[in-house]
C-alpha cells in the first residue's frame, strides 16, 4: 500500500493575511515539491470568514490551489496544559518549564509566552494522530515558538523563516529557537550575520542559517515594454499605515516637490493600518487633499495593476515603535514590472536596491532628499530607464520565486530524507 505524501505543519501568526501571499506562495512551493501541508494561525480565525473572503485575502486562490488541507485556530481549550500533561506528561512540563525559565527574562513579552505556550500546546493536541512529520514557521517571533513547543511534544523537528520585526523586535526565546532549529531560513544577509553570530555565541553550527531571499512569481509581473509617462504623473506608494513604512516623509516629501511647481503628479497610498488617521490629518495640514489619496486595502490582483500604470514606487521605510523593515516585497514587484523604486538606506534595502543603479535611495527620515529623488526620475527619463532595466534583472536573477521557495522546499526535503 502505498503510503501518503509527508504532511508539514506550517505555522504564522494569522491565517489568512492580504499583505503575506508570500507566506501562501512559499507552502505552495511545498506542495509542488511533494509535501501535504496544513497550517495553524496564533491567532484566532477572522470573525465572519466564509470562502470567498479568504479567497481574496489569498490573492485569488484556494486553499486547494496553495496545496493546504486544513487551518488550525487553537484558540478552543482553556484547558490544554492539562491534556497536555497527561499525553506527553515529561514533554509538556519540561516545555513549559524552559519557556517560563527564559521568558522570565524579557518580563513585558512574558504575557504573550504564557499565551503561545498554552497554544502550543492545544496546536500539539490537535496534530497528534495526522502524521506531522516537520513543524515550519513562517516568522521568527511567536510562531517560531510555537512551532518550537510542537515540535517538542510531537517528537519532530523544526525551522523558521527570520524577516525583519520578526527578528529584532521580539527577542524572548530566541536563543533557544536558534540552537534548536534544523535549519533557519534569514532573507536577507544582515539578517543571517545577526543569526550567525548568535549561533556562534550559544555553540549551535553557524551553517545552518542559510539566506533565502523572498521571492515573487515573474510570470505575475511581466515588464513593461512601452512606458509612457501619464499626466498627471502617478506616485504609488504600498503596505501597512504604520511608522516603519515612512509615509509621513513621503508626504511631506510630496508637499516639497509640489511647492517647486514644474510637476504635475498624484499620489495613491495603498495600505491600511493604525497611523491612517495621523496620515490623512498631516495631509490636510499640509493642503495636499488634492494631490494625495488614500484608497485603503486593495486585492492582489488590483495592487498589481496600479503598479503597473505608476511613473513611480516610493516606500521610505525607517525604524520605528512597530520595529524594523526587511525587504519590502512590494518594491521587487515594482522592479519587476519596470517601475522606477525610490527608497531608503535602511535595514536590507539596499541588498536589493543598489542606489543609481537599479533605484534611487534616500536617508531615512529625510523629506528633502526623497523628493530630491522624485523629481530627478520624473525629469530624467534617460535615468528612470535605466535605472528599470537593471531591476528588472535584479529579481530575475535573485528574487524569482520558482528558484526561492523550490530551493526550500528541498533543503527540508532533504533533511527529512524525503525522497518525494
Amino acid at each position: 500500500m502505498n503510503r501518503p505524501p509527508p504532511l508539514i505543519a506550517h505555522f504564522v501568526s494569522g491565517f489568512p493575511v492580504l499583505s503575506e501571499t508570500f507566506v501562501q506562495d512559499e507552502i505552495q512551493a511545498f506542495s509542488r515539491r511533494g509535501f501535504r501541508n496544513l497550517v495553524v494561525s496564533l491567532r484566532p480565525c477572522p470573525e465572519g470568514l466564509d470562502s470567498q473572503q479568504e479567497q481574496r485575502l489569498m490573492g485569488g486562490r484556494t486553499r486547494a490551489d496553495l496545496g493546504i488541507e486544513e487551518v488550525l485556530y487553537p484558540w478552543k481549550y482553556p484547558t490544554a496544559l492539562l491534556g497536555a500533561v497527561s499525553y506527553w506528561p515529561r514533554r509538556a512540563l519540561s516545555t513549559l518549564s524552559t519557556l517560563l525559565a527564559e521568558g522570565i527574562q524579557y518580563p513585558r513579552e512574558l504575557g504573550r509566552i504564557l499565551v503561545t505556550a498554552e497554544r502550543a500546546f492545544e496546536a500539539a493536541l490537535d496534530l497528534r494522530g495526522k502524521g506531522v512529520i516537520h513543524c515550519h514557521s513562517h516568522f521568527a517571533h511567536y510562531p517560531a515558538s510555537l512551532a518550537w513547543g510542537c515540535s517538542r511534544l510531537l517528537g519532530c523537528g523544526f525551522t523558521w523563516n527570520a524577516h525583519s520585526y520578526d527578528l529584532f523586535l521580539y527577542r524572548a526565546h530566541l536563543e533557544r529557537k536558534v540552537c534548536d532549529a534544523a535549519r533557519i531560513f534569514p532573507v536577507s544577509d544582515r539578517n543571517r550575520d545577526f543569526l550567525r553570530d548568535l549561533a556562534a555565541r550559544q555553540g549551535a553550527d553557524p551553517e545552518k542559517i542559510e539566506v533565502i531571499r523572498c521571492g515573487i512569481a515573474l510570470a505575475d509581473f511581466p515588464w513593461r515594454t512601452t512606458r509612457v509617462p501619464g499626466s498627471p504623473l502617478r506616485i504609488v506608494g504600498v503596505g501597512r499605515l504604520v511608522d516603519t513604512k515612512g509615509f509621513d516623509t513621503l508626504i511631506q516629501a510630496v508637499s516639497l516637490l509640489v511647492g517647486e511647481g514644474d510637476l504635475d503628479f498624484l499620489v495613491e497610498i495603498i495600505g491600511e493600518g493604525p497611523d491612517r488617521e495621523n496620515l490623512v490629518t498631516l495631509t490636510k495640514h499640509l493642503g495636499l487633499e488634492d494631490r494625495v489619496r488614500f484608497v485603503g486595502a486593495l486585492p492582489r490582483e488590483e495592487t498589481r495593476r496600479r503598479l503597473a500604470e505608476a511613473d513611480l514606487c516610493v516606500l521610505p521605510c525607517r525604524s520605528g515603535a512597530n520595529g524594523l523593515d526587511g525587504i519590502p516585497v512590494v518594491l521587487m514587484e515594482a522592479m519587476a514590472l519596470g517601475t522606477p523604486v525610490v527608497s531608503t538606506v535602511f535595514a536590507a534595502i539596499p541588498e536589493l536596491i543598489e542606489d543609481q543603479v537599479s533605484g534611487l535611495l534616500a536617508p531615512p527620515g529625510h523629506p528633502g532628499a526623497l523628493s530630491e529623488a522624485m523629481g530627478r526620475i520624473f525629469r530624467d527619463s534617460t535615468l528612470a530607464e535605466s535605472l528599470s532595466f537593471a531591476a528588472r534583472k535584479v529579481v530575475e536573477r535573485t528574487y524569482s520565486s520558482a528558484e526561492t521557495y523550490p530551493r526550500k522546499a528541498e533543503i527540508i526535503a532533504r533533511l527529512l530524507g524525503q525522497g518525494l
